[in-house]
């Protein structure tokens, strides 16, 4: 016997306000509007804002044009495709069960209650995983460009020492995940010439 939720599986695009409910482990088909469920506005800014900064691929759909030329995006018809949310998702390291059933128990070193914890292991494995984003990389070398994803987010992993940012943690950690430690920034791709 299925679960409600279950059948929301046989989709593979939500809209905004889908998603939001689905990562919140809540049925949209039970969904009222006039109530917002606990965490709902959180989880409603990050993914809107993530597609607003095109962050977060989407089909946007707005509304109807008012009497002034601004237009506000109708959330409840812009649609995302599962692939391009569970990357977006993976990359700021929130996985909710709906969308990683088989992924939603944090193994022993990501739980902060596990006696051998570490911040800076923690902040190591989601960094590389970050970087499954190739975006991300850009131009820079790894090392830099996961220094300044490090230091985004210093204080929700944990690299901190006496309540400031530790950048000798961000430095270690970027240095132990760089995959290039010879140096240098990613090549631009350049077409081969034609051979005669």
């Amino acid at each position: 016997m299925l679960e409600p939720l279950d059948y929301w599986r046989f989709h593979e695009e939500f809209t905004v306000v889908e998603a939001v409910l689905l990562s919140l482990d809540l049925s949209p088909s039970d969904h009222r509007h006039d109530v917002k469920p606990q965490n709902y506005d959180a989880v409603f800014s990050g993914v809107t804002k993530a597609i607003l900064n095109e962050k977060l691929k989407a089909n946007i759909i707005y509304h109807p044009q008012n009497y002034n030329d601004e237009q506000h995006p109708d959330w409840e018809q812009t649609h995302i495709d599962i692939f391009d949310l569970k990357a977006w998702m993976v990359r700021v390291s929130f996985k909710p069960i709906f969308f990683f059933p088989k992924e939603a128990a944090e193994p022993d070193y990501l739980n902060k209650d596990h006696p051998r914890y570490s911040d800076q292991l923690a902040a190591c494995v989601k960094v590389w995983i970050a970087f499954e984003d190739e975006n991300l990389l850009g131009a820079k070398s790894p090392k830099s460009a996961m220094e300044e994803w490090l230091n985004s987010r210093y204080s929700e992993l944990g690299l901190v020492h006496q309540g400031k940012i530790s950048k000798t943690a961000i430095e270690e950690c970027a240095k132990v995940v760089n995959w290039k430690d010879k140096g240098g920034a990613t090549a631009t791709p350049t077409s081969q010439p034609t051979p005669p």
